[in-house]
């Protein structure tokens, strides 16, 4: 399984299998069959850190030019994972202070 899916990407980061295979993969994790995959992590589980984390792990949030569309994102990013919603004003504050240190455009 693994294997199929290290061969779903190719050599520029897209996505190039079908959606079967997904459906595959998808299904062995919810299912428990991938040893070390675990679906069920809740939110009381989650720091501050991880969300922070998994935020800037969007290239799209790093590369965004102006204060305002930042803040915006942040609240697309929360409003979309509602299980990290107590994280809000603490991400909106780190984006804040982010934005002040890039000297990013008010926009």
């Amino acid at each position: 399984m693994i294997l199929a899916l290290n061969k779903s990407y190719n050599h520029f980061g897209n996505m190039v299998c079908n959606p079967g295979k997904v459906q595959k993969l998808v299904t062995g994790v919810l299912q428990g069959r991938l040893n070390g995959v675990n679906v069920d992590v809740s939110s009381a589980e989650l720091t501050f850190h991880h969300v922070k984390n998994i935020f800037w792990s969007n290239q799209s949030h790093r590369e965004i030019q102006t204060k305002k569309a930042l803040t915006e994102s942040v609240n697309t990013f929360i409003d979309l994972n509602i299980n990290m919603a107590e994280f809000r004003e603490d991400l909106l504050s780190e984006v804040k202070e982010y934005g002040r240190h890039q000297e990013l455009a008010e926009g």
